[in-house]
C-alpha cells in the first residue's frame, strides 16, 4: 500500500506524490482503514468490478482494471494471485446456490 500511495503516511497527507495510484484523502480513515480500503480496490479491480468506473473512482484509485493492477502494482498482484491465500477469483454476481 505504501508504494501505491507514494510513501509511508500514518494518515492521509495533504497531497500525494505524483505517480501515486491510491490517493485516499479521507482524514477520518487511519492507517488500518487505508489498508482495508486499498485491499478492496486491488481485489475489486482484479475481479473486474471497476472496469467502467474510472471516472467515479479516479480521485482515490486509478487502477480500475486487472491489467492495470498487474502492470502497475506488481507487489499486490503477486500477493493477490498467490493461490495459497485462497482469495476470491470470481466477482460475485448475486446468484448463489442455497
Amino acid at each position: 500500500m505504501n508504494t501505491a500511495r507514494g510513501g509511508v503516511f500514518q494518515n492521509p497527507p495533504a497531497s500525494y506524490p505524483a505517480g501515486a495510484w491510491y490517493t485516499n484523502a479521507d482524514i477520518t480513515c487511519n492507517f488500518s482503514c487505508q489498508v482495508t480500503t486499498y485491499n478492496f480496490w486491488v481485489l475489486s479491480s482484479m475481479l473486474g468490478a471497476n472496469e467502467n468506473r474510472l471516472t467515479d473512482i479516479q480521485n482515490e484509485w486509478t487502477l480500475n482494471t486487472s491489467a492495470k493492477v498487474q502492470a502497475t502494482d506488481v507487489k499486490a498482484w503477486a500477493i493477490f494471485t498467490n493461490t495459497s491465500y485462497k482469495l476470491p477469483s470470481v466477482l460475485p454476481d448475486g446468484t448463489y446456490n442455497h
